[in-house]
């Protein structure tokens, strides 16, 4: 199928992840407690304050979501090193675990075995709630990429 160029990107090129900040106010890193100092959502570090870059604030209730993230706050660099096109539902095991899709239960990952449902059903499940009920018997056709993460 021709889909025309990719429109995410082409083989080397690099990606920046966005990722979600929330507001920290924290007097013992800035003397004035009315200034946010932002940590990423994943893992609590601090990253900025309102005196360190002069960015937009697009606060919502306390969280700058990762739409809003500038460029020179990313963390990690992707480089994609393979791009390919192929119906949704040629999706393998191995494709639905790089896609993070796993069984999560009570506290720890789950293996196959252990819940009875594979990580493609669980990567069908996720496609239909974020595309819609007949999302997945559509089979469109999709661009698949792979990428290496960049050490900076």
């Amino acid at each position: 199928p021709c889909l025309g160029p990719c429109p995410y990107g082409k083989l080397g090129d690099r990606l920046w992840v966005r990722e979600t900040l929330r507001a920290v106010h924290d007097t013992k890193l800035l003397p004035d407690e009315r200034m946010p100092i932002a940590a990423y959502a994943a893992d609590g570090s601090h990253c900025w304050s309102k005196n360190r870059f002069r960015v937009p604030w697009r606060w919502e209730r306390g969280v700058l979501p990762s739409i809003h993230l500038p460029r020179i706050l990313s963390r990690i660099t992707l480089e994609i090193t393979d791009v390919r096109v192929q119906r949704l539902q040629d999706i393998s095991e191995a494709d639905a675990v790089a896609e993070g899709c796993g069984i999560y239960s009570e506290g720890e990952w789950l293996n196959q075995v252990e819940c009875g449902i594979t990580r493609r059903k669980r990567f069908e499940e996720l496609w239909q709630s974020i595309n819609g009920p007949d999302s997945w018997s559509a089979n469109p056709w999709v661009w698949a990429l792979t990428f290496k993460r960049v050490k900076s």
